[in-house]
């Protein structure tokens, strides 16, 4: 049972991900196939103590028993900020990759093999699935973020964690529409170029193809990070923030 590739993360995540990781090796033993790490926990995104670490567990088989005796460690996990993990089979990989190809690209472009083989060797991305879904996400958030403020009842604490909660999900779309966008403008001919995986430089990317206003979702960024803002310029970055998706909708829309 070799872990690997910790020396390659944070050295805070380093030490929360090492005891976890065997402890969940001694659960599983053989079932296990692959741990990988995914998100901010592999970039310079990652901030100590408020990113979370995110896992995909890859398993030869998995029912009700198997997460039945991940229970405990997975909760005393989410203490420390290991979200529980994604449970895959070899099986599911293969035969999801047309549903979720952000989900699966998002995977490819920022993970890192802490045990076992590399799950994303095989990947194959169709094209128009990715498009649809793009479309799929970014409309869906549009209408979920209108929602998710009014149940906000206007209060300062809850537009603040609907911006934070939302910048986390509309980066991923983002990164697979400027991938469709930067195949489209290739001069090469459709060669897949992976987007930046750093956030700022998504945005910088985004403002030049799609024509965004990246200085709306650099405030979100600050405001992940701790900034203090009043009720009022909360409430201006997310009228702004609205405005923006809109526009991405339309973009998406005549891809």
């Amino acid at each position: 049972m070799v872990i690997k590739n910790l020396d390659k993360i944070s050295v805070y995540a380093h030490k929360i991900l090492k005891p976890y990781l065997k402890k969940l090796l001694e659960i599983h033993k053989d079932n296990i196939k692959s741990i990988v790490l995914y998100g901010s926990g592999t970039s310079e995104d990652f901030v100590p103590k408020k990113s979370n670490i995110n896992l995909i567990v890859i398993c030869e088989k998995i029912d009700f028993d198997d997460l039945k005796k991940s229970v405990r460690i997975v909760t005393n996990g989410i203490k420390k900020g290991i979200i529980a993990p994604l449970f895959f089979t070899p099986k599911h990989i293969r035969t999801s990759q047309d549903v979720f190809p952000i989900e699966f690209l998002e995977f490819k472009d920022n993970y890192l093999v802490l045990y076992g083989d590399d799950p994303f060797t095989e990947l194959h991305i169709n094209e128009e699935h990715l498009r649809l879904e793009c479309e799929e996400q970014i409309k869906g958030k549009l209408i979920r973020i209108r929602q998710a403020y009014l149940e906000t009842s206007g209060k300062k604490g809850g537009i603040r964690n609907l911006l934070i909660t939302s910048l986390n999900g509309i980066i991923p779309p983002i990164r697979a529409i400027l991938r469709l966008s930067a195949k489209g403008r290739s001069a090469s001919g459709g060669k897949d170029i992976t987007p930046p995986r750093k956030k700022s430089l998504v945005l910088e990317r985004a403002e030049e193809l799609i024509g965004i206003d990246r200085e709306v979702f650099t405030e979100m960024l600050s405001i992940k990070k701790g900034q203090k803002v009043s009720i009022h310029k909360l409430e201006d970055i997310f009228k702004r923030y609205l405005y923006e998706i809109e526009k991405i909708a339309v973009y998406v829309d005549r891809l």
